[in-house]
């Protein structure tokens, strides 16, 4: 690498501290000493800047300005005639000591800054932390607040880029630690050479370079040092301006007075917003310019990229204007979610959803912002593109055409300005109700989190849509709370059945079955109110059930055909009431008493003791036999046999008697007793007798009746024969008397 390259290269890099104490002048600079004789390389030595005492540094910055004084009156071509080198030589080095006085200028003058940094932050320390809190007294206002979290703000995005400028310091000593051993090294290795001695001048440009790699180093340095300071400073007064903040947040006062203020001006610049955005659209349709009628088609391309700016401008407007009103609607969002939170108005548990919407509204409004910064920076292009083309241009029709474009280019990046400065309120907006609310959240304690979540997640569940009719949403919640009410009226109905029955009974004698059919109805029709109750307390209108219609017409179709055929057989039933309960039914090969009348099935008790239970459509449809559809009546038959010696109206009186003592036997209708049959063994008589069978058992009485006629009969000395067969033998002699028992068993 030959000098020049790395004398431009080192300058590049930062060449910009002022180094003091190099080289001589005289021999930094051959030809400009006092005997104007050119100096050997074994002068040349690399200068040390110094980090301690300024005044070298100063000095060596005179001496630095002197020489250049001089070379400045001096004709180069005279310099490098007695140096042995060009003028570009020469040229390269005035550049390279403009560069390394630059240096310490900046030197000197970093070095002047930093007693005074660091005197602040000393001040800043030994200030007392309740300095630090405002004067005035507590209670205080919303405007106090938010200038106290401007404050705050603005010392945050000091320290920010505070911090940003440090760190890019230590990058570049980094660097220029870099540089210099680079530069020291050519140096040395240059020095050590034998040619060392003839290129005075060579060594010289080095020493300088490597003078000014040490300059920049010290520079780097100090910047580090008063940047630090500063940076530290800066920490202590966002300290001080968060406390400040915190105090005057634990005694703010947000007033219902102060909120309507807010959303007072809010409505105002919505207004503003209204009206330009009015103004806006009756300019749309008009918002092309003109055709130009010039023939040159330069002229006529401007007028149509004019004309297509214009009417893109007009558009852009109106939407920017839509965003802009959008946007105060979010900000009046936001402060009404300040004004909940800070007068208590916002549930625990619902923050954590208002946090996570907040951090995403957040996101996007950096998005939009990072949009915004993008579009601006296309707009200044386009508008120093356009001052490019008519910079120092006479006018015409061209020029006048790409003067309305500035023009145009101008309003635009206004426009944008304003939305920039909007996106950025709203950003801070959100950002400090996003901090607000997560610093409410942070000192709830765990366990309100946690059954917090639970409750947020349980509200989640029970808000999930099951099914939408029409405009109507039916909710999971909703459901559940009408189930909950109709389980409830359904207990309540039951007892209110009750009670109704017990009224209706001690004022009106009914029977069973029309009392169980009054206690029903009353029932369907309490669970229908329930039903009814329940859908309005929990708003869900009967058209929110609309839908299942058809799916109740497919399940009648296929599957509740029956079901539903025996519960309209049971309506019918009760209408018309072929039997009650307690009659004696017979039904096809089934015989049983009444128990129970349902609304699908009716349950009959057999004599045996079983349960039967009937389809209410079959008793409908079939042949069915009521033995007390009318009364409890109930004619019972007893057949008996006496032998062919009795007396038969002595009989008949015997059993007579027998039958009209029993008192379980009804006197009216009378008892009835019939010779009834000659049979083979015996004479035959048949007793028809009623009885009622609401007090008395119909087998029972049977049952009782025939004791009391086997006792009479025996007792009168009538017989009841065993069946008998006379056997008469023709044409032969009697059988052989045999033993009465043969082979163990009995002969006839």
């Amino acid at each position: 690498m030959n000098f020049r390259k790395l004398a431009f290269l080192l300058v590049a890099i930062g060449l910009s501290a002022a180094p003091a104490g190099a080289i001589d002048l005289t021999s930094v600079l051959p030809g400009l000493s006092s005997d104007s004789q050119p100096s050997s390389a074994g002068d040349a030595e690399i200068f040390k800047p110094s980090d301690s005492d300024q005044a070298i540094n100063a000095e060596r910055l005179a001496s630095i300005t002197k020489r250049l004084n001089g070379l400045a009156g001096t004709p180069l071509d005279e310099v490098a005639a007695s140096n042995g080198v060009t003028a570009d030589d020469v040229k390269d080095r005035i550049s390279l000591l403009n560069n390394l006085k630059l240096s310490y200028e900046r030197i000197a003058a970093t070095a002047k800054n930093i007693p005074g940094a660091e005197a602040q932050l000393q001040a800043l320390k030994s200030v007392p932390e309740e300095n630090a809190l405002p004067k005035e007294k507590p209670p205080f206002d919303i405007a106090t607040y938010e200038r106290a979290l401007d404050e705050s703000d603005d010392l945050a995005v000091s320290q920010e880029l505070k911090e940003a400028d440090l760190r890019n310091a230590k990058l570049a000593l980094s660097y220029a630690q870099s540089s210099q051993q680079a530069a020291e090294s050519s140096y040395r290795s240059a020095k050590s050479t034998p040619a060392a001695a003839s290129n005075a001048w060579k060594m010289e440009n080095l020493a300088l370079t490597a003078e000014a790699a040490r300059a920049d180093v010290l520079l780097r340095q100090l910047l580090i040092k008063q940047l630090t300071a500063e940076s530290q400073s800066l920490a202590i007064q966002i300290n001080s301006a968060n406390k400040k903040t915190s105090w005057i947040e634990s005694n703010l006062k947000f007033t219902e007075e102060d909120y309507r203020d807010i959303l007072k001006s809010l409505d105002a610049n919505a207004a503003s917003l209204q009206n330009k955005l009015q103004e806006a659209e009756r300019e749309a349709p008009t918002a092309a310019a003109p055709q130009s009628d010039s023939q040159d088609p330069t002229i006529k391309e401007l007028a149509d990229s004019l004309s297509s700016q214009k009417k893109s401008f007009t558009m852009n407007r109106i939407e920017r204007l839509h965003a802009a009103l959008a946007r105060l609607a979010a900000c009046r969002q936001m402060w009404d979610q300040r004004y909940k939170l800070f007068n208590g108005g916002v549930q625990q548990e619902n923050m954590p959803v208002i946090i996570d919407s907040l951090g995403k509204n957040r996101n996007s409004i950096e998005s939009a912002q990072a949009s915004q910064q993008k579009l601006m920076l296309a707009v200044q292009k386009r508008l120093s593109s356009l001052n490019d083309q008519t910079a120092g241009k006479q006018g015409g029709e061209a020029q006048e055409l790409k003067k309305q474009m500035i023009a145009l280019t101008n309003a635009e990046l206004a426009d944008l300005d304003a939305d920039a400065a909007s996106i950025a309120s709203l950003l801070r907006l959100t950002s400090r109700t996003l901090q607000e609310y997560k610093a409410r959240y942070n000192v709830v304690p765990v366990t309100e989190k946690v059954a917090g979540m639970w409750k947020v997640k349980t509200a989640e569940i029970l808000n999930t849509e099951l099914w939408t009719s029409g405009d109507y949403t039916v909710h999971l919640k909703s459901l559940l709370g009408a189930l909950v009410i109709l389980l409830l009226g359904v207990f309540g109905s039951h007892r209110a059945t009750r009670f109704v029955m017990k009224w209706v009974r001690r004022r009106a004698k009914i029977d069973e079955t029309t009392a169980a059919t009054i206690s029903r109805f009353v029932l369907y029709l309490l669970f229908f109110i329930c039903f009814l109750i329940a859908l309005k307390l929990v708003s869900i209108p009967l058209t929110a059930f609309a839908f299942l219609g058809g799916a109740f017409a497919i399940a009648i179709g296929f599957g509740a055909q029956t079901l539903f055929t025996n519960v309209i057989s049971g309506i019918m039933l009760a209408v018309n009431r072929p039997f009650r309960l307690g009659d004696t039914l017979e039904i096809d090969d089934v015989l049983g008493e009444v128990k129970e009348i349902g609304t699908r099935s009716t349950r009959l008790k057999t004599p045996d003791g079983r349960d039967v239970v009937v389809p209410n459509s079959k008793l409908l449809d079939s042949r069915l036999i009521n033995w007390n559809l009318t009364d409890y009546l109930n004619r019972r038959t007893i057949t008996i046999g006496l032998s062919y010696d009795s007396d038969p109206n002595k009989a008949i009186e015997v059993m007579n008697q027998v039958v009209r003592t029993n008192p379980q036997v009804l006197p009216y209708p009378e008892p009835a007793i019939y010779f009834s049959a000659f049979g083979d063994s015996s004479l035959n008589f048949t007793i028809y007798y009623w009885v009622n069978l609401r007090v008395a058992s119909g087998l029972k009485v049977d049952s009782d009746v025939r004791l009391a006629l086997f006792k009479a009969l025996s007792e009168s000395g009538l017989a009841i024969p065993f069946p008998r067969v006379d056997v008469s033998l023709l044409g032969g002699a009697l059988p052989q008397q045999t033993s009465p028992v043969e082979n163990g068993r009995p002969n006839s």
